[in-house]
C-alpha cells in the first residue's frame, strides 16, 4: 500500500500545481494588457462574438474612456464599447448639481474603437480608435451631423492600439501605441490631411518592447509625461531627448514606494 499511496500522492501534487499553473497564467497581467481587455477581444484584438454588439444610436455612456472639453465649454466623452462619441453643450451643464440626467446635445458615430480624445487649437476632436489602428479628426461643423465624415485618418505600421493623444507647444500631434510600444510625433502639416506619413519621431522607453504607454502629456517646460501601464511607472522624457527614432532613457522614472 505504502507505494502506490506515494504514486497517489505524488499524481495530486502535479495536478495541483497544474492547476495554480494556469490559474496564474490566466489571472497575471498580459505583457499586451490594457484597458481593453475588459472587452472580449480575439487574438488579433478586436472585438470578439462574445462582446455585445455596438450600439452606435444609443445615447447613453457605454465603456466612456476619455473626456475633453473644447473652447466653447462643450464637453466630448469617448465610449469605447458603443463606437460613440456625446458632446454637452455648456449651456445644458451650467447649475448643475448632484446626480442629473442630461441628454447630450450631440451623438456621433465613430469608427474604430475610441480609446482617448483630444481637441487641437482649431477646435477638430481627435480620436485615438484603439480597434481600427488608426488616429481620426473630427472638423465641429461635421460634428452636427450623428454619421460624420472624417476630416482626416491617419495609419501606418506603427501605429498600433493608440492609447493616448497629446499636442506640444508647437501644435504636432504625438500618439502613444499600446501594441508597438512606440511614441509617434506627427507635424502640425502633417496632420491636416488623411494618408500614412512618416512619423518625425518614433520614440521607445528603455528600447522597443520594454514599456508600454499608457497616457502622455507636455508640461509648460516641454517635458513628456508618460505613464508606463505594464511595468507600473511614471516617467518624463526632456526636450532634448524627444528627436529621431529609436530607445530614449527618461529624465525621470518615479515609482512608489513598496
Amino acid at each position: 500500500m505504502g507505494p502506490r499511496t506515494d504514486r497517489t500522492e505524488a499524481w495530486m501534487l502535479r495536478l495541483a500545481l497544474a492547476a495554480i499553473t494556469v490559474l496564474a497564467t490566466t489571472c497575471g497581467r498580459p505583457a499586451s494588457a490594457g484597458r481593453r481587455h475588459l472587452v472580449p477581444t480575439d487574438r488579433n484584438g478586436l472585438r470578439s462574438s462574445a462582446a455585445p454588439p455596438p450600439s452606435p444610436s444609443a445615447a447613453g455612456f457605454d465603456d466612456p474612456v476619455a473626456v475633453a472639453a473644447d473652447d466653447e465649454g462643450r464637453v466630448w466623452v469617448a465610449n469605447y464599447r458603443s463606437d460613440t462619441l456625446l458632446g454637452f453643450d455648456a449651456a445644458d451643464l451650467m447649475q448643475r448639481r448632484g446626480a442629473v440626467h442630461v441628454s447630450p446635445a450631440r451623438s456621433v458615430s465613430t469608427p474604430g474603437g475610441p480609446n482617448q480624445t483630444a481637441i487641437d487649437r482649431m477646435g477638430w476632436v481627435w480620436l485615438a480608435d484603439w480597434d481600427a489602428n488608426t488616429v481620426s479628426a473630427y472638423r465641429p461643423p461635421d460634428l452636427a451631423s450623428p454619421s460624420p465624415r472624417r476630416a482626416v485618418v491617419l495609419s501606418g505600421p506603427e501605429i498600433g492600439s493608440p492609447t493616448d493623444l497629446a499636442f506640444d507647444h508647437g501644435g504636432n500631434l504625438w500618439v502613444a501605441n499600446q501594441a508597438t510600444g512606440r511614441i509617434l510625433e506627427y507635424g502640425a502639416r502633417q496632420i491636416r490631411h488623411t494618408g500614412s506619413p512618416r512619423p518625425l519621431a518614433s520614440l521607445a522607453l528603455d528600447g522597443a518592447g520594454k514599456g508600454t504607454p499608457e497616457a502622455i502629456a507636455f508640461d509648460r517646460n516641454g517635458r513628456l509625461w508618460i505613464s508606463d501601464y505594464y511595468r507600473d511607472r511614471l516617467t518624463v522624457v526632456g526636450p532634448d531627448a524627444l528627436q529621431g527614432n529609436g530607445p530614449v532613457t527618461p529624465l525621470l522614472e518615479i515609482r512608489l514606494p513598496a
